[in-house]
């Protein structure tokens, strides 16, 4: 299941990098984008989505003011779709390691390089998906993407990182515990669904 969900993502990864890098072009009825406004700045605002043959769906939105881009990948993995390891909060945990390194990214340097270039990286894990965003200068996207890609295709899951990382969950769990909002929020979730 969780090779399934990756796989998903790292399709998803790519078609929006291919979408990212692409110019964009509402004449063209080939192209995905739906609406485009003009700023006052004279910038282009363009916003397009495209279901693509396998199912994956692509949103899009182009905005040049600032020479940033934001991309994130989402995953059709969460707490509620863990099946037979519903409550053990592997989803969680497999968004953590994802972040401990890959093949060309050792341990501790996958921030540092996206730091190092203007960018930051998130990761956040929901009841029914699990994400991972990226913003960066425009420039280095190229090696944002990489890094990405290398985290959904590549992820070390190093065995001494790995028990790192759940007491790092565990501690995130505590604080919850300790938040008077996330614990209502928790509580209205367990009363409205059972199952």
């Amino acid at each position: 299941m969780i090779k399934k969900q990756i796989l998903f993502a790292v399709l998803a990864f790519f078609v929006l990098g291919a979408f990212i890098c692409a110019p964009l072009n509402a004449q063209d009825s080939t192209c995905p984008v739906r609406n485009t406004a003009q700023l006052k700045d004279e910038s282009i605002v363009s916003y397009g989505d495209a279901t693509l043959d396998n199912g994956l769906k692509v949103i899009i939105r182009e905005d040049h003011r600032n020479p940033i881009v934001v991309f994130s990948v989402f995953t059709n993995s969460g707490s509620a779709s863990e099946g037979e390891y519903a409550g053990s909060g592997i989803s969680h945990l497999v968004e953590h390691m994802l972040f401990k390194g890959t093949k060309k990214y050792p341990v501790g340097s996958i921030e540092d390089v996206l730091n190092k270039y203007g960018g930051n990286i998130e990761g956040y894990t929901s009841y029914d998906y699990t994400g991972y965003s990226v913003t960066i200068l425009k420039d280095h996207l190229d090696t944002a993407m990489d890094i990405l890609k290398g985290m959904l295709t590549e992820p070390l899951f190093d065995p001494a990182e790995f028990k790192k990382e759940k007491a790092v969950i565990e501690r995130e769990m505590d604080m919850n515990k300790d938040d008077p909002a996330r614990r209502i929020s928790r509580m209205t979730f367990e009363a409205a669904f059972l199952e």
